[in-house]
């Protein structure tokens, strides 16, 4: 009976530790975008969310630069718009632009934001 009685109690501490960290990483995220947001604004950028209303895209464009943001963040899950590139799919001011140009030479566009 103690077993079980130190099993449940371990599993619920566990579960509270998994919870908290969960949390304490979402808060930290939000934080840390928060911060390079605010600094990347002070330095001059242009640093404003816009809403891309997707369903105007045709659907093979988006599903070309999913493909393409997929391969060049190395991200295994399904890319959707909602992802941010940097924070959620790990990509850098490295691939970024790399992106960027395959939009330009795919889409034979001057401006890519």
């Amino acid at each position: 009976d103690r077993i079980a009685h130190s099993a449940f109690l371990v599993s619920i501490l566990c579960a509270a530790c998994w919870n908290s960290a969960e949390h304490y990483f979402e808060d930290f995220s939000k934080k840390y975008e928060d911060d390079v947001t605010a600094r990347l604004g002070k330095a001059g950028y242009n640093v404003k969310k816009e809403v891309v209303n997707t369903a105007l895209i045709p659907k093979d464009i988006m599903a070309a630069a999913a493909k393409k943001v997929a391969e060049i963040s190395g991200f295994k899950g399904v890319v959707s718009p909602k992802h941010n590139l940097m924070f959620d799919l790990g990509m850098t001011s490295i691939s970024i632009p790399e992106l960027i140009g395959w939009m330009q030479d795919t889409y034979n566009c001057e401006e890519v934001e």
